[in-house]
């Protein structure tokens, strides 16, 4: 039985587990694989007797029968793992290929293992419902897969070793994202007891990108086993709040060791506990005896680096709550440099008081990163977002959070043009305009010379105007300044003295909202000095037709005609923004803004994080940013300087130095490698060759073997994929291999490979090469490079 303990076992394991992240000296446990294991991949076995192999590997599409994971061009790969823990990996590959299709990402695969000596006690899987099984030497792992929404950049280590995966904003890439079935088994051995007799066949299957690597056990002030951390970046990589689950077999040992088992400690109840920083919540879920231990399972939470505690105890939490349900109404305002928004709180709380709100404005109508947001306390429905790109287009959405996480947004969003309000030089002219209109709307109840404040609700797919409420026209001789949008209507009523117009703030008690068609004007009191509310400062000469609060006269007032001098600022970010990895460096290219701010461009400054490594330009629009490690994703943001300051930061790319080489040898058992002709290379001998997978902007080598030859070097687009036109020599005949080699997005080495028969150039030519098609049939149950590990974090990591 576990003796109580005054803090749960977190030190040890946590040292252990930090010092394989970070490479230092690891316990002093042996780490030696088993004999029967081989140096790489491990073989389909050939009898029954063979160990260290892939007995079986085979796929269930949902409504179908097991199927080998080859008839879908997906391939097993299983490889015991360097380090201080004795283990190996297993994954299946190329489940977002184009032609798998949905049925089997949907559908059941289970891989037959056999591992010889080694006791598989423990696991980790990127796996949904997943359950691990041995019988003898044989482990048989069964589940669906998962889709994970991660990030492979500058976070990509601090996230996997759940020290920080970013804030309420941070986005998860495509690059790092996709479908996964993969994991890691180990005997425990690294940790001793009690964990070696307490855990032993335990299993944890999850999406999570910041796993432990051995769950703790603890018992003070009672009995508890504990996630240490369960996390992901906050948003998926379409900038929609990210959702997770887990589930879990809680071994008989375990409550064996509490003097209890399954059935009776069910009975009692469980409580999941979800803890984050100093707040904790219990969290639904299900529970269930299976195999003489106990299954649980989360099926929905909320993702931010939480711990899971997990105690044998009634539950807490209320089965019915979810996270709240969509905001409503949502109005943008915009101002000088920024927005106001406001908006009406869900139809549904989700059965839990709605504690915040979070409001995000995003670089594009449909994926784009956050440029920047607000957080609302409840019950506020107010916040505003400053420091924006004047003239820039922003899409906003607002989400809801209560005790269980944040629910999903508006959608679509809604876009706002963000303004700038201008001080005008000079007095401007008012003149009288015999069309002004004195009936005031019904409902407006301003008070005499209070400013008229608009409160736009913006239509998804149109953006609101950086003028709100204000008709705008050019007066004779003005030479610039928006074409105005018919319809649009509203002005200030300023008061006497005023100099300087306020800035509309949305529910503004004594600022009635103008119903749509409303006209009004100004009403200054003689001598005034009137100053509508002015857009953006580009000589516009607005020709406000606004009707005055209740008054003394039912006269119609002048309109002002307004001419003011535009004042420069800082330019708008740059776009398009294009960067390709080299040997430790980048390329970086990226097209000039569209808003220059009214003052020229000096320059631009393209920045690399982590790290900050940079280049500067005086006007070029390209540079190459030197200094950078390989095998590391970087972020790269470009911004323009102007005599007035920086723009804000371009949208960011990602991009990994490299400098790839070629296997040694023709690679076997690797993920096709896609050629316009198939499996024949012509006497035309030129192909196109595509692949994908790989890193984002990372340099890929292509060669054809026996001997391995160069053929082409190019660079992975934004999405990892490559296509390349290649041309065999003449002195290549007969049978041989396309390879095509890189780094994956997932960090690791990724080679690809097709073989070939390549056409004689000549009847004078010899026949090179050797037969390989009998080697690359292998290919759905062979490691095709086996876990090369790229990043010092992934080289320590078990799962």
């Amino acid at each position: 039985m576990l003796r109580a303990r005054k803090r749960p076992v977190f030190g040890a394991v946590s040292a252990v587990l930090m010092a394989s992240l970070l490479g230092l000296a690891g316990p002093p446990a042996s780490a030696e694989p088993p004999p029967e294991w081989p140096d790489g991949a491990w073989p389909a076995c050939t009898d029954a007797e063979a160990q260290g192999c892939v007995a079986s590997a085979t796929v269930t599409p949902e409504g179908g029968t097991p199927t080998p994971l080859s008839t879908y061009g997906l391939s097993a790969n299983v490889a015991a793992l360097p380090g201080f823990v004795t283990s190996f990996n297993w994954a299946v590959e190329g489940l977002d290929g184009d032609a798998v299709p949905q049925e089997v990402r949907d559908g059941t695969i289970t891989l037959e293992l056999r591992v010889g000596s080694f006791v598989p006690r423990y696991t980790t899987g990127i796996v949904r419902d997943l359950v691990v099984t041995r019988v003898g030497s044989t482990l048989t792992v069964t589940g669906r897969p998962t889709y994970i929404n991660w990030t492979n950049g500058p976070l990509f280590a601090s996230c996997i070793a759940g020290t920080d995966c970013g804030d309420a904003d941070t986005m998860a890439n495509s690059g790092a994202s996709g479908h996964r079935f993969s994991g890691n088994t180990q005997d425990l051995v690294t940790w001793g007891e009690p964990y070696v007799s307490t855990l032993d066949g335990f299993y944890l299957g999850t999406d999570a990108q910041a796993r432990p690597t051995v769950v703790q056990l603890a018992t003070y002030p009672e009995p508890y086993w504990s996630i240490p951390v369960l996390g992901n970046p906050h948003l998926d990589q379409n900038g929609a709040v990210a959702r997770g689950a887990f589930n879990a077999w809680i071994p008989p040992a375990y409550f064996a060791s509490l003097d209890t088992n399954a059935t009776a400690a069910a009975a009692v109840g469980f409580d999941v506990v979800g803890v984050d920083g100093g707040t904790s919540v219990s969290l639904p879920f299900t529970a269930r005896v299976q195999d003489g231990g106990v299954a649980i399972e989360v099926v929905d939470m909320g993702y931010s680096i939480r711990a899971v505690n997990v105690y044998n105890r009634q539950s807490a939490a209320d089965t019915d709550t979810t996270v709240p349900g969509v905001p409503r109404d949502l109005i943008l305002q915009p101002f000088s440099g920024g927005f106001d928004a406001a908006w009406d709180p869900p139809a549904d709380d989700g059965g839990a008081p709605v504690e915040s709100y979070r409001v995000r404005a995003f670089a594009d109508e449909a994926t784009g990163m956050v440029a920047a947001s607000c957080t609302a306390t409840a019950p506020a429905t107010t916040c505003d977002i400053d420091g924006l790109a004047y003239g820039s287009t922003y899409w906003v959405t607002v989400g809801a959070v209560n005790q269980l996480g944040e629910g999903d947004g508006i959608a679509p969003r809604m876009p706002v043009v963000v303004g700038q309000w201008t001080q005008p030089s000079a007095a401007p002219s008012v003149s009288a305009s015999p069309t002004a209109s004195a009936s005031p709307s019904p409902g407006n109840s301003s008070t005499p010379g209070a400013p008229v404040s608009p409160s736009l609700t913006g239509s998804p797919g149109t953006p609101v105007s950086p003028d709100p409420g204000v008709t705008a026209s050019v007066s004779p001789g003005d030479s610039t300044g928006p074409s105005p949008t018919p319809g649009d209507t509203a002005s200030p009523d300023p008061t006497p003295g005023d100099t300087t117009d306020p800035e509309p703030t949305p529910g503004d008690t004594t600022s009635p909202s103008p119903t749509p068609g409303d006209t009004a004007s100004p009403d200054p009191s003689p001598g005034d000095t009137a100053t509508p509310s002015a857009g953006p400062s580009d000589g516009v000469t607005p020709s406000d037709t606004a009707q005055p609060g209740p008054g003394p006269s039912d006269t119609a007032s002048p309109s002002p005609s307004v001419t003011g001098s535009p004042t420069p600022t800082a330019p708008g970010a740059p776009t398009e923004v294009r960067a390709s990895g080299a040997d430790g460096s980048a390329a970086v290219s990226w097209s000039a803004p569209a808003i220059t701010g009214g003052s020229p461009i000096t320059g631009y400054r393209a920045v690399a994080q982590p790290g900050g490594a940079a280049c500067t330009t005086t006007g070029a629009i390209a540079c190459g940013i030197t200094g950078l490690t390989n095998g590391t994703a970087y972020t790269v943001t470009v911004t323009a300087t102007n005599a007035v300051g920086d723009s804000l930061a371009s949208a960011p790319v990602t991009v990994t130095p490299a400098s790839p080489t070629l296997p040694a040898t023709a690679p076997v058992g690797a993920e096709p490698l896609t050629s316009t002709g198939g499996g024949t290379i012509s006497d035309e001998r030129t192909v196109t060759l595509t692949g994908d997978g790989f890193a984002a902007n990372t340099p890929v080598l292509v060669g054809i073997y026996s001997e391995p030859t160069t053929l082409a070097a190019t660079v992975s687009d934004a999405n990892g994929h490559v296509s390349v036109e290649v041309t065999v020599p003449d002195d290549f005949s007969g049978a041989h291999t396309l390879a095509m080699s890189g780094i994956g997005s997932d960090g690791n080495v990724r080679t690809l490979a097709l073989a070939v028969t390549v056409a004689e150039a000549s009847a004078a030519l010899p026949v090179t090469g050797r037969d390989t098609h009998g080697l690359a049939g292998l290919g759905a149950v062979l490691l095709a490079v086996g876990f090369v590990v790229v990043g010092l974090a992934r080289r320590r990591r078990t799962a």
